[in-house]
């Protein structure tokens, strides 16, 4: 991530659909500040919580409103 300069991923699960996201706060945060194994760690045990979505055709108020929630 730092290579590239990507700040967030989105993360699939075994079905190919979205499970969440990591971003690289929660690495630092919720595995390196609590003495966690990077390389034992797994992208979806960070990537926790159901993922919230907007079609690419949706209002920006749609977006506004949902963000909002």
């Amino acid at each position: 991530m730092r290579d590239l300069d990507v700040r967030a991923l989105p993360v699939c699960g075994d079905d190919d659909r979205l499970k969440g996201i990591i971003t690289d706060r929660d690495i630092v945060v919720r595995c390196l500040a609590d003495g966690g194994d990077p390389a034992a760690t797994t992208a979806g045990s960070l990537a926790d919580g159901k993922p919230v979505t907007i079609g690419a055709d949706d209002s920006v108020e749609d977006v506004l409103e949902t963000m909002s929630q």
